[in-house]
């Protein structure tokens, strides 16, 4: 999936109400879950998931806990890799 179409998506879902993954609770909890593996993070759907939600809580100033802030630093990682 397009990283680009998935974030307007998601965007979307999110200005017309559905919060489909978008509120600070679903994303902190999702991202403090646990501890994503490497091969999780080779998949790219999944890294496109993660990274749009360590940019949303990062955008809008959500203080991650330290599990999160391990899979959004490696989630970067992995873009960039």
């Amino acid at each position: 999936m397009n990283t680009k179409v998935f974030k307007i998506g998601l965007i979307a879902m999110c200005a017309v109400g559905f919060f489909a993954g978008c509120g600070e609770k679903d994303e902190l909890a999702y991202l403090n879950e646990r501890e994503f593996t490497k091969e999780e993070f080779q998949n790219k759907e999944f890294l496109d998931k993660v990274s749009t939600h360590c940019s949303f809580a990062d955008q809008n100033g959500y203080a991650l806990k330290e599990v999160a802030r391990k899979n959004c630093s490696n989630a970067f990682y992995y873009l960039v890799k």
